[in-house]
């Protein structure tokens, strides 16, 4: 069909590529083939750290976001030891263990291999009952049988303890020592811990501050690495500590095949000389590094690949791609490092953060490179982009023109940790001083909640009756237009706990959780269960509050394992959900492990595309609605506009009758005479008159550069 325009320009919609069957899981962003059995330089990595080499030239590391141990050999190709790169972790518990193969999902937190070739690392496990965390020591050996050597006691040693039972605390670092001794320094109290024949002892402490780094030299000494003190330590087989040398933030060290140590400080790589001075070695960024049998560093510098240093200037490329630009044109398949906030904007883009970048999922299924200059920290709505950026809040509005909305002066040091743009204002909270506040224009803000209220506030969401949800440390609580605050989930006792479906409210657990609301008031959360499950998994579910009636619907609750893409959401099995979206036609979208995923809404019929985007110069399309198994269902449609401008989209039919098994095309007509250049929303609001049910489709008109 084309469109009835008066406009010099043909428009036309793109279309949401994105469907489902109602209540299925699936995902969008981020299932990327790593390259496991081909050649390392071509894989996919997700932020590598904790290098170490073994004694053949094989290279381990920790694929931090990907949830897993990886491997390069020396020949050059890749394999994944252990992590299915799903969160969690092996917890270490015997019962676990003894039923779990190497693939099973590990976060690693420190990583050593010993001169026999074993890998040794520690996870991390939540928290002990006291809310303490706790850690556990585990081997994969070269034949690749998994045990655990120490940990799951919880506390802290004070003196020598027995291994299986010995409390640790969060392990920053292992060095595995010469005569087959492992190092461990421990967060918490700032020491260092020895694990051998069986114990754990206290090898070294009380003189540093925090250690993020070891290494064992072939005479048995330990050097330390004190990012906060600044200064480089040398310990003594009989636990001695002496200052080697001193650099500011110093953070990875590391011992040459001659007793060498290197040391780095997020830069260049320096060399310890004799005279304890610092010499340069290998210039650039090194995040983390190790040397191997001849003296060759290897290291990385960003979020995706390792390189090999021979000298100043050689470098070799040993794992990892790059990010693609063509990554970002296929969704599905593309890669994302650190996923950390999205909303949707009102023309039915998904907006998400990660380390690439401020990114924008369009309504036709691309994928948009990187805003420049943007933050995690940001909020969307019919007039623009908010974002926190150098102590200030920035707007960026739908032509592209940038501006402060709130001045540095006015947040006061205040670090806004999450944005919710609704109903013309502009809300944030601060978990560090318990405070919730509202921007009503540029400028103008003011304390909505306070300390007194509020116990550690995050995450926010508003329905139309503008009424505030915030999730706080136990309790999820609305804040209505009056000011009054009232509690809805959760109490001060309530750690976990799983609701009966379709019960109320009052038996769901809240411990600052995801949430999100959509524009008939159900509310959308999230519940992390901190007891592992016989998986040993620590895993989330996915609740909706029903408006009408307060009852608990579950949306994403399985028990039994990861279900496939395809799979109802019922039986998917989810961890580490981070935030949550509703999309207008009542879809919901999580970030977790890397990947964002769409649980299809369940509605009594569907329509596709989700989200449309008129656009100038191509062609024009229709939305198809299809009605399920069952009786005819009379449908209305009309149009609600999102702005000050009105009138200029029409859709017929506007009403009738949708018969199962066949399809209804609704053909959309926009009308553009006497508007002013920018970008327009509305609402395509299409209800089943008998059950009362709707479904809202996004429109958004304009060009789409500027970004918005």
């Amino acid at each position: 069909m084309r469109f009835s325009l008066r406009l010099s320009v043909l428009t036309s919609f793109t279309t949401m590529a994105l469907s489902g069957q109602p209540g299925n899981i699936s995902t969008i962003v981020g299932d990327v083939a790593l390259g496991d059995g081909g050649l390392a330089t071509q894989a996919a990595l997700y932020f590598p750290s904790q290098l170490a080499l073994d004694r053949d030239g094989n290279l381990y590391f920790l694929d931090s976001r990907g949830y897993r141990i990886r491997k390069v050999t020396s020949n050059g190709r890749i394999e994944t030891v252990a992590g299915t790169g799903f969160w969690p972790f092996v917890t270490g518990q015997t019962s676990v263990v003894a039923t779990r193969s190497v693939s099973s999902a590990v976060e690693a937190t420190a990583l050593a291999v010993t001169r026999d070739g074993a890998v040794i690392f520690a996870t991390l496990d939540l928290y002990c009952p006291s809310g303490a965390q706790r850690s556990y020591v585990m081997a994969l050996t070269r034949s690749g049988e998994l045990a655990r050597l120490a940990g799951g006691g919880c506390g802290s040693i004070t003196s020598d303890a027995p291994a299986h039972s010995a409390p640790l605390g969060k392990i920053d670092a292992i060095a595995a020592g010469a005569g087959g001794e492992l190092y461990l320094a421990e967060r918490e109290t700032a020491r260092i811990l020895q694990l051998d024949g069986g114990t754990v002892r206290i090898f070294a402490g009380n003189a540093f501050r925090r250690i993020s780094a070891l290494a064992a030299g072939p005479d048995g000494t330990v050097f330390a690495a004190d990012p906060e003190a600044g200064r480089i330590w040398r310990i003594s087989p009989a636990g001695a500590v002496a200052l080697a040398a001193e650099m500011a933030g110093v953070r990875d060290i590391a011992v040459g095949p001659s007793g060498e140590v290197f040391a780095s400080a997020l830069g260049p790589v320096f060399r310890l000389t004799a005279a304890g001075q610092l010499e340069p070695f290998v210039s650039g960024l090194h995040i983390d590094f190790t040397v191997d049998s001849f003296g060759r560093v290897y290291s990385h510098g960003d979020s995706s690949q390792i390189w090999r240093h021979q000298g100043r200037d050689a470098v070799d490329l040993v794992a990892g791609r790059p990010v693609l630009p063509e990554e970002t044109r296929t969704p599905a398949s593309a890669r994302v490092l650190f996923l950390h906030r999205m909303r949707f904007g009102p023309g039915g883009d998904l907006w998400f953060w990660d380390m690439v970048g401020l990114r924008r999922l369009r309504p036709d299924g691309l994928l948009e490179a990187p805003l420049p200059r943007a933050s995690p920290v940001f909020a969307v709505d019919e007039r623009g982009l908010y974002f926190v950026l150098d102590g200030a809040i920035e707007h960026l509005d739908p032509l592209g023109v940038r501006s402060v909305y709130l001045e540095s002066a006015a947040l006061q040091g205040r670090l806004p940790e999450y944005l919710l743009a609704a109903g013309g204002k502009l809300y944030f909270s601060v978990p560090s001083s318990n405070e919730v506040y509202v921007v009503d224009g540029p400028g103008q803000l003011r304390l909505l909640a306070g300390a007194g209220a509020l116990d550690n506030p995050r995450d926010l969401a508003a329905d139309l009756a503008g009424n505030l949800y915030v999730s706080t440390r136990r309790l999820l609580v609305k804040i209505a237009p009056s000011g009054r605050i009232s509690t809805v989930l959760g109490s001060a006792a309530c750690f976990t706990a799983r609701p009966e479906p379709g019960g109320g409210a009052e038996g769901l657990c809240f411990a600052n959780q995801a949430i999100d609301a959509d524009r008939t008031g159900n509310l959308f959360v999230t519940v992390r269960h901190f007891e592992p499950d016989k998986y040993g998994s620590y895993r989330s579910e996915l609740f909706r509050l029903a408006a009408d009636s307060g009852r608990v619907e579950p949306l994403l609750s399985g028990e039994t394992g990861l279900s496939g893409d395809g799979g109802p959401s019922l039986a998917a099995r989810q961890t580490g959900i981070e935030q949550i979206a509703v999309h207008p036609s009542g879809s919901v979208y999580l970030i977790a492990d890397e990947r964002i995923r769409r649980i299809a809404a369940e509605r009594p019929f569907s329509v596709s595309p989700e989200g449309l985007r008129i656009v100038p110069g191509a062609p024009a399309s229709s939305v198809s609605l299809a009605a399920g198994p069952g009786a005819v269902r009379p449908f209305r449609v009309r149009v609600l506009y999102r702005g000050s401008a009105a009138g200029w989209l029409s859709v017929t039919p506007e009403e009738g009758r949708l018969v199962p098994g066949e399809t209804t095309h609704l053909r959309i007509a926009a009308n553009a005479a006497g508007m002013s250049a920018g970008t327009y929303y509305a609402l395509i609001e299409v209800m089943d008159t008998a059950s009362g049910e709707l479904i809202q489709i996004p429109v958004g008109f304009g060009p789409l550069s500027p970004r918005l």
